[in-house]
């Protein structure tokens, strides 16, 4: 097997003889190619998913290619050069073998050539001015935490199908007196060639989601991160984190009054959940646990004391709801130490939907599995069976400063999920994953690239591909200087 010619400063390579022996008067088919990371469809910069095959192989029927690694294979083939292999990992090593074809079926390749290439990291733009923070895009007026969203389909009507809708911690009010998750919507359908479509959101000044009832039950206490998700039986249902007054936090769940408009999950004449009798099984907000501790009695996760941060990965660029198929995985944060002797300061657990109830995927020592030193997890649907999970890594504290209170995340990383690579090639389960991050580059509005302590500062946050197509991504996140009172911005992915 030969080595191709790189795009990165490197001469084509000239061709070689075929291996395969010609059929007699034909001359044999010689490959030559060059492989390059292809243009961003967006801007200027390379892609961090695309490379471009340019290849000439005279007398050849086709070219047929594959682009690998330990963890992930594309492949494909082309009639005419140059040839773009896609859905490829940013940030990623692949070996990519090009093949010509001297017929359709293409038993044996006429000439082989190979190479090594890296795709580039990510790189996200956040939306504003210049490189600081009181400069970003205000993107809700009383947001300051704990960021979700989605973009709502068309069975939610015509004056919300295409609007992007964030559920977040709000700053403290009159209307809000204690955590909360509170609604804001978009004021137009979403559109890549137009920033207006993505902030500002129209918060809903009367109230909206839920509230810290006070006082708190012994489950239901402060309302913490969240993640609203539309299902296809009707409906959205409210998924949060809440640290009952036993001093446990787990995740429960309430469903939406007004079905998939999703802001107001109060059945009675309220439109917000805030006190204890809203809550109560008989209230107009009735919650569900959904993943309890060790010692409850419903849901109860083994050798855990608590669950914090976590999200649901359902396939959105299929349908914007979720089908409530078994199989749907959640990822959730549990502690370092205790009974697991988790060594991370945030590690992310695992669990899968059975069709009933959510299902830890537990080690040989009853604990569950999790991979190590990731917190805030994001993921995103990027088609087939397959995913990648945006998150920080809170043991890389570069950057932070000595003091603050606020939280500091550590760089943005991605990892990717892949059905394939073990077991159900319909699902992803935990041994579908990587366990090596990517790293990310985030930009300020005028260009410049964040520094270690910088991005450390990015907090929860969601990444979204508002309109299904994977050539634009936003992403909202919640960020601080690590001084100032954290608050919501969006950016956008400049080389998907």
């Amino acid at each position: 097997m030969r080595s191709v010619g790189l795009w990165l400063g490197l001469a084509l390579l000239p061709a070689c003889a075929s291996d395969a022996t010609p059929k007699a008067g034909e001359a044999p088919i010689e490959l030559s190619a060059t492989v390059a990371p292809a243009p961003s469809k967006v801007a200027g910069v390379d892609s961090s998913t695309r490379v471009s095959v340019t290849w000439a192989a005279p007398g050849a029927h086709h070219i047929r290619w594959t682009a690998s690694n330990a963890v992930h294979t594309a492949s494909g083939q082309a009639d005419a050069s140059p040839a773009t292999i896609g859905e490829l990992q940013s940030a990623t090593e692949y070996t990519v073998t090009v093949e010509a074809c001297a017929d359709a079926a293409c038993v044996t390749p006429a000439d082989t050539v190979s190479a090594t290439l890296t795709t580039p990291e990510e790189t996200w733009q956040l939306m504003g001015t210049g490189h600081t923070y009181a400069s970003l895009a205000q993107i809700v007026s009383d947001g300051n935490a704990k960021i979700w969203g989605l973009t709502l389909g068309a069975d939610a009507g015509t004056a919300l199908a295409g609007k992007v809708q964030l559920y977040y911690g709000t700053t403290m009010s009159t209307v809000y007196s204690g955590q909360s998750l509170a609604v804001a919507t978009g004021t137009k359908a979403i559109s890549a060639s137009d920033t207006t479509t993505w902030y500002p959101l129209t918060n809903y000044p009367s109230g909206s989601g839920l509230v810290t009832p006070n006082p708190k039950t012994s489950v239901l206490g402060d309302i913490m991160t969240g993640q609203a998700v539309p299902l296809r039986s009707g409906g959205v249902r409210l998924y949060f984190e809440s640290n009952g007054s036993d001093g446990h936090a787990r995740i429960l769940s309430v469903g939406s009054a007004d079905g998939y408009t999703g802001v107001d999950f109060n059945t009675g004449t309220a439109t917000v959940c805030k006190t204890s009798s809203d809550y109560a099984a008989d209230g107009g907000c009735p919650y569900r646990v959904e993943l309890g501790v060790t010692g409850d009695t419903e849901h109860a996760v083994p050798k855990v004391a608590n669950i914090r941060q976590f999200k649901i990965g359902y396939p959105t660029l299929d349908d914007w709801r979720w089908d409530g198929a078994a199989g749907t995985f959640m990822f959730f944060t549990v502690d370092q130490g205790g009974a697991c002797g988790y060594s991370g300061f945030a590690n992310q657990a695992y669990a899968v939907w059975d069709g009933t109830q959510w299902e830890p995927e537990l080690r040989g020592d009853g604990c569950p599995a999790a991979i190590e030193k990731v917190q805030a997890p994001a993921p995103v649907h990027v088609g087939g069976v397959r995913y990648k999970m945006y998150h920080g890594d809170p043991s890389d504290r570069t950057g932070a400063l000595s003091g603050s209170p606020l939280p500091f995340l550590g760089p943005k990383r991605v990892f990717y999920g892949d059905g394939a690579r073990s077991g159900d090639a319909a699902r992803v389960d935990f041994t579908d994953w990587e366990t090596t991050a990517h790293d990310l580059t985030v930009l300020w509005p005028d260009g410049t690239a964040m520094t270690a302590g910088e991005e450390g500062y990015i907090d929860d946050f969601v990444f979204l591909v508002p309109t299904g197509d994977l050539d634009f991504q936003l992403a909202y996140v919640v960020i601080t200087d690590g001084k100032a009172l954290p608050k919501p911005a969006v950016m956008v992915l400049k080389n998907p």
